[in-house]
């Protein structure tokens, strides 16, 4: 009896006619020959893809796997047709013996040989996707099993589409859904919630045609789901049967939530299809009628579908928006009645800041309704002519900011400062939690503005209310932040045409940054001199800006404890500086005078960087010495004026042999063995600053260089437990390798400019012995406990010899 035959057997043995006590052997014997067939099918797969006839029996015994109706037996196949896709659609190649002519007929033969076969496992499958009329009875977990047995399916689906094309498996898929006919007219009214409910739990008969006999929307949206499984496939624009499925979308029945749902994510995926078929004149009337169904969905009385819907609304804005010229009116209209939901519906609303009508109080969560802020500001800033583009951003603007206008009214003046023994009062947000969505509902309409010019004007009529929030909420750290980054989005949608706001921010956020220190002010300020730090006629506002919110923000971190306890201040500080250094190093290195402000802000860098280059927190260390390496890189200087060389060497010439002996310290054990890379660079970088002439070049002689100087007295120091005289001399001529070969040629580039922390500057000298040696030191010094402390102890000052000591015991170390 052969493979098929012996499987057939055992699967008819595990039918219902099986006699009690025989069904578990008989499923257990199923499942073995299953499982033997699949691991057959996968390990002889290199003689199945030459689509002989011999193959036909183990791809029709697989096939039988499929039918088989446990799914534990059936999804032990896919895997199978997972990897026979993959060969039929790329693993054909000959490796150039044949022409691609030879090698795409004979891919073609195959893919025809197994055509059939992928045909009828799309057959057998789709049907496998079909809620039970018992699906809302089952568990928890019973209904996630079935969900991921659906997500299987779908896989295997797009499998087959890759085989058969997207034509013929929509047509297959199709079929289920097609065979049920033109859905029963909607009834006069649409039903009460409660109906809606019923529906949506499989009850009752809802959809109420004159038969009684119902329409079958479980089969209706298993169809679609196995549609939407296949939409990557959907490359031809104008495609005629797949516009005809859409085009039949909004017929069908409203009253089940669950199929509107399956409709709504259907219509998401093939948003991009939409879009490049009305790019080649398709489909243009198409687009009104789906946004029409994704809205009228968000409507529903049940809650099931709006999710759906409004992912629906927000890819066919993101995808289509250049094309929704027409539905402008319809977009607006959708975007003031959501404005009203999610978080409004508990905020205060009016001028007297009374409670929401009931009509503001539709359901509907908040991130949905930021969805559908975010799309619709996205489409009305493509679609919107370039003449009506202004007053476009006014009508998104004005309803988000009169209602942020009514719960700032409704917060009131900030309460008096609490008196000696009387604890601060709550937060702002614990007490009004709808405040901070609808700030973000402001950073939504920032963000998703494309034109530059009008973010600009809606920034400057949004500052009052965001600096008021500001001043009103300075003891709510959660609400600041809301409100940083909705500024923040301001200024990155605004780009130069932020330039009129910044006067104000020079007079307003130093004040705001020293009565709240949140780290955020230094994103906003990180920001600005991204955009105009290549525009020296603002570098007064952005040096005093820069030099006093660096100066306020290190005024406090000048110890390791306090460095430690506030990681977050002291990463966003040294990603400021890297932020700075990567697009105007003139602003740090400016002479002093009323334009470089006495260098404040280079030297309270270096002051926190000589106690944050130990610390032990990893994102905050990793901007420490990323910006010490940038630091003493040639390219910063490069892109300096020449004065700009002597104010780093007066500022950093004193600190840099105790730097030495830091990071010297950071390598032998100080900090965990991962960081040693970024190290190397920051060391080589203070190193190479201290040869002869304000860089060490390719060739120099360094015989006489000073920075080897600072490294071989830093060596001397770690006594020879850690190391020996030929373990440091070897160490020092890795050093000196590095420095006779030079840094690369050019250092700059998009990634080091934006200054992200340890993955800013890779290393400027082009020389992997010398982060080898530092390795091969960094291992020597930390063979055992003894000698990593005492090369620490060595190395380190006193007191922050103790601090590491004590922060290490807590550790244990």
């Amino acid at each position: 009896m052969g493979l098929r035959g012996r499987f057939s057997v055992a699967a008819g043995r595990g039918g219902s006619g099986a006699r009690e006590g025989e069904y578990d052997d008989d499923e257990d014997s199923a499942k073995g020959m299953a499982r033997l067939f699949c691991e057959v099918g996968e390990a002889y797969m290199s003689l199945i893809i030459e689509a002989v006839p011999a193959v036909r029996a183990p791809v029709e015994a697989l096939l039988e796997v499929v039918a088989y109706p446990d799914f534990g037996i059936c999804s032990m196949s896919f895997n199978f047709w997972h990897r026979l896709s993959r060969q039929l659609v790329n693993g054909l190649s000959s490796g150039g013996t044949n022409s691609s002519a030879d090698e795409a007929a004979e891919r073609e033969r195959r893919r025809q040989f197994f055509q059939p076969a992928y045909e009828r496992l799309v057959q057998l499958i789709r049907g496998r996707v079909r809620e039970n009329e018992s699906y809302a009875t089952l568990s928890k977990d019973e209904k996630h099993e079935f969900r991921s047995s659906r997500d299987e399916v779908g896989d295997t689906l797009d499998d087959a589409a890759a085989v058969l094309g997207f034509g013929r498996c929509l047509s297959l898929l199709v079929e289920p859904l097609a065979a049920l006919g033109a859905p029963p007219p909607p009834p006069p009214s649409p039903p009460p919630p409660q109906q809606g409910r019923a529906a949506a739990n499989g009850g009752g008969n809802p959809s109420g045609d004159a038969s009684g006999r119902g329409y079958d929307w479980r089969t209706a949206e298993a169809a679609l789901f196995c549609i939407k499984s296949i939409h990557r496939h959907a490359i031809s624009p104008g495609d005629a049967s797949l516009q005809q499925l859409l085009e039949v979308l909004p017929g069908l029945p409203r009253e089940f939530p669950q199929l509107q749902a399956t409709v709504c994510s259907t219509i998401a995926r093939y948003a991009k299809w939409l879009e490049r078929s009305m790019q080649a004149g398709y489909c243009r009337p198409l687009l009104q009628q789906l946004l029409g169904l994704a809205v009228a969905d968000l409507e529903l009385p049940s809650g099931y579908c709006q999710p759906a819907a409004a992912s629906a609304i927000r890819h066919l804005c993101e995808e289509c928006g250049a094309f929704m010229g027409a539905c402008l009116q319809d977009l607006l209209g959708l975007y003031n009645k959501v404005l009203r939901m999610g978080a409004a519906a508990g905020a205060p609303s009016g001028a007297n800041g009374t409670l929401p009508t009931a009509e503001q109080s539709l359901l509907m969560q908040e991130e949905d309704v930021e969805l559908i802020i975010a799309a619709v500001c996205q489409a009305v800033s493509q679609a919107a002519p370039p003449d009506q583009r202004s007053q476009a951003g006014v009508a998104l603007l004005m309803p988000v900011l009169q209602q942020l206008r009514d719960v700032l009214a409704a917060l009131g003046p900030p309460p008096p400062p609490p008196g000696p023994g009387v604890p601060p009062p709550a937060p702002v947000a614990s007490s009004n939690p709808h405040l901070n969505p609808m700030v973000d509902r402001l950073a939504e309409v920032f963000g998703r503005t494309a034109d530059s010019d009008v973010v600009a004007q809606m920034l400057m009529a949004s500052w009052p209310v965001l600096d008021a929030l500001m001043l009103r909420c300075a003891g709510c750290t959660k609400t600041t932040e809301h409100v940083l980054r909705t500024l923040r989005y301001g200024i990155k949608g605004a780009g130069r045409s932020a330039a009129q706001l910044l006067p104000t921010l020079l007079e307003v956020l130093p004040a705001r940054f020293t009565a709240t220190r949140h780290s955020a002010f230094l994103f906003i300020v990180s920001e600005l001199v991204k955009f105009f730090g290549d525009d020296t006629s603002h570098d007064n506002t952005l040096s005093l800006i820069l030099a006093g919110l660096i100066t306020e923000a290190g005024r406090p971190l000048t110890s390791l404890a306090t460095l430690t306890s506030s990681p977050d201040m002291v990463d966003d500080l040294f990603l400021l500086g890297l932020r700075a250094l990567g697009y105007a190093p003139r602003l740090l290195l400016a002479p002093p005078g009323p334009l470089g402000a006495d260098c404040r802000a280079l030297v309270t860098l270096l002051d926190v960087a000589m106690i944050g280059c130990v610390m032990q927190h990893r994102e905050a260390n990793g901007s420490v010495l990323s910006f010490i390496a940038r630091l003493t890189a040639p390219v910063t200087l490069a892109r300096c004026p020449a004065a700009a060389a002597d104010v780093l060497r007066a500022h950093l010439l004193p600190r840099a042999p105790v730097f030495v002996r830091l990071l010297l310290s950071c390598i032998a054990g100080t900090l965990p063995p991962g960081r040693v890379g970024i190290v190397s660079a920051a060391l080589i970088g203070v190193v190479a600053f201290g040869a002869t002439g304000p860089f060490a070049s390719a060739g120099t002689d360094i015989a006489s260089s000073q920075g080897l100087g600072w490294l071989t007295d830093a060596l001397r120091a770690v006594p020879e437990v850690a190391a020996t005289s030929s373990d440091k001399q070897a160490f020092l001529g890795a050093a000196t390798a590095a420095l006779r070969t030079g840094p690369v040629a050019s250092g700059t580039g998009e990634g080091d400019m934006m200054g992200n922390g340890e993955g800013a500057p890779g290393g400027f000298y082009d020389d992997s012995g010398w982060e080898a040696a530092c390795q091969e030191f960094a291992d020597l010094c930390r063979r055992n406990k003894r000698a990593r402390q005492a090369a620490q102890a060595a190395l380190l000052p006193q007191e922050l010899a103790a601090a590491v000591d004590n922060g290490e015991r807590r550790r244990g170390r």
